[in-house]
């Protein structure tokens, strides 16, 4: 594996003039930036429209801009976003004979990296999920691999079952690519059927949250990426890890096998904060929406509240799908990273109300922006030939489908309730901010055992009391109270888990004072406050009666 150096990034520069004239005292909102302009007529801040959460254009109300696609907030007093500890960061400009001037730029990637004639012609199918084979010139990687069982602890399952076929790619595969530690793209059971001796490809996160879960799980040959290099793993097989443009820890992947580019977007926002390659030949994006536990477990909101948050998400996943177009001007489109839904029976009530995008509706865009349209079908094997597509079949037999209440139990069964080790796994998690938090173990219905666990993170407070202490709203201080049911609680507690995995999904029920995004607790106990010792993998795993009837999996 060679490291070629970084993407050449190419500006198209381009300067907007204002007549300073024409701005107010106060908060001036343009086309594309706001500026504030204080009581003594001198230019406060200039700052962009774009979101730094996914993109979207901010909207002024007041001294406050919201994005319309998922209701970020920015304060333009202070330029903090209300539900996050991420900051505005302003633009630069100047100011000559009474005009404004700001410099903009159009940026994109190019790799600068010469390919050879090409050797073979490069081939993929899309597996599952956000799994993909790709091959070119003996050379294999797979993406993501989530190929059967559950994924975040029972709460979400593969909408239909993979090939077998999958199965022996996986184990055949030169290379395995993990965007982030969340379980549909880190998955515990589909990794147990590899060797720890294969090499593993994972992005370079500050936290290094993906590389200490997988080497929980016993894995040796973790190789991590840095951000926007090129790396050529064999001869002409070019990739590169493109980072989400929020401060979360996520990522996309870039390919190049011979002449032919591929660009995979995973579910990261805003990847790389927009700035792409163009002339793609094929963009692969997450596209259902309904990939997040809110708003739909959280108590604050009503249900028509949460119906209206949840249509809106869904339309601003569809732009942004749209706006990868744009940017990357593909040949051909995919769909991926949205095929599951809520099996278990006593998630039913999610079901319902979590509607998803269909890869069918992106169909007609991808007619009016003249790209060729490639429907998900996991027996669809698709080789170039040339600047062409041809498809052969996979016409191997799938997998048995699983049995959601054999899971269920065995999580049930192997992980019962202990107060006194959740409030020592509290007090260790060396979180310290003005929060105070309840964990309130429940059933599976939410409804509360007799007891809970109250954490101030500022005072280092960590008690169990009686639920008739409870209380949800201190004044001054952030409190946050969960409904979790208590096996998740439990195998989330033994195992050092991502706390992301029961909220995506849907084990518990919030209520928040204030209602806002609390960033720094979610990355902490999602990134930072994870096993980096070995999984205790046999309390996770359900699917003994599937490996029986699939030998596959053995």
């Amino acid at each position: 594996m060679k490291n070629l150096g970084p993407f050449k990034r190419f500006k198209i520069p381009t300067e907007i003039k204002i007549d300073l004239r024409s701005l107010k005292i106060g908060i001036n909102s343009l086309r594309d930036h706001i500026i504030k302009i204080d009581k003594s007529g001198e230019i406060d801040y200039v700052i962009s429209k774009t979101c730094d959460h996914a993109g979207g254009k901010l909207i002024v109300k007041k001294q406050s801009a919201i994005c319309p696609l998922h209701g970020w907030e920015l304060n333009l007093d202070n330029l903090n976003y209300n539900n996050s500890h991420v900051k505005k960061k302003t633009i630069p400009y100047t100011i000559k004979n009474g005009s404004l001037t700001i410099e903009s730029n159009t940026n994109y990637l190019i790799n600068p990296i010469k390919t050879s004639s090409d050797i073979s012609e490069p081939s993929f199918q899309w597996l599952n999920h956000a799994c993909v084979h790709f091959n070119y010139n003996h050379v294999s990687l797979i993406t993501d691999p989530w190929l059967y069982g559950p994924a975040f602890l029972g709460g979400w399952w593969l909408k239909e079952p993979s090939r077998k076929s999958s199965i022996e790619k996986l184990r055949n595969s030169n290379y395995i690519f993990i965007s982030h530690n969340h379980s549909d793209h880190l998955h515990p059971e589909t990794l147990k059927l590899i060797s720890s001796e294969k090499t593993l490809l994972v992005p370079k996160f500050s936290s290094r949250a993906t590389t200490k879960y997988l080497r929980s799980l016993g894995f040796k040959n973790i190789v991590e990426l840095e951000f926007n290099h090129l790396y050529e793993l064999e001869n002409d097989f070019i990739v590169s890890i493109l980072k989400s443009g929020d401060f979360r820890d996520d990522s996309g992947l870039y390919l190049r096998l011979g002449s032919k580019e591929f660009l995979l977007t995973v579910d990261a926002n805003y990847l790389n904060s927009g700035i792409l390659p163009q002339n793609i030949d094929v963009l692969m994006t997450s596209f259902a929406s309904g990939a997040s536990g809110f708003p739909i477990i959280y108590k604050n909101f009503n249900d028509s509240e949460k119906e209206k948050i949840l249509v809106r998400n869904r339309n601003a996943d569809k732009g942004a799908v749209v706006d990868y177009m744009s940017r990357t001007k593909p040949k051909y489109f995919h769909p991926y990273a949205g095929m599951f839904e809520e099996k278990a029976p006593r998630d039913i009530d999610i079901k319902i109300i979590n509607q998803k995008n269909k890869a069918e509706d992106f169909k007609s865009i991808c007619k009016m922006q003249k790209i060729n349209f490639l429907l998900p079908d996991n027996s669809n094997i698709y080789q170039f030939r040339k600047d062409e597509i041809k498809i052969t079949k996979d016409t191997s037999d799938l997998l048995l489908k699983e049995n959601v209440e054999t899971y269920l139990n065995s999580f049930k069964n192997n992980n019962l309730i202990d107060l006194t080790k959740v409030q020592r796994y509290m007090a260790s998690s060396g979180f310290f901010e003005e929060q105070i938090l309840n964990i309130v173990p429940s059933d599976s219905n939410f409804l509360p055992e007799n007891k809970f666990i109250f954490c101030d993170f500022n005072k280092q407070l960590f008690r169990i009391e009686p639920l008739e202490n409870l209380k949800e709203q201190f004044d001054g201080i952030r409190t946050m109270t969960i409904w979790i049911r208590s096996e998740i609680l439990m195998m989330v507690v033994n195992n050092l888990m991502p706390w992301e995995d029961f909220s995506i999904g849907f084990q518990a029920k919030i209520i928040r004072n204030p209602n806002t995004y609390e960033s720094e607790f979610w990355y902490h106990f999602t990134n930072v406050y994870i096993n980096d010792k070995y999984f205790k993998f046999n309390q996770y795993c359900g699917a003994c009666k599937l490996i029986e009837q699939n030998p596959e999996l053995i």
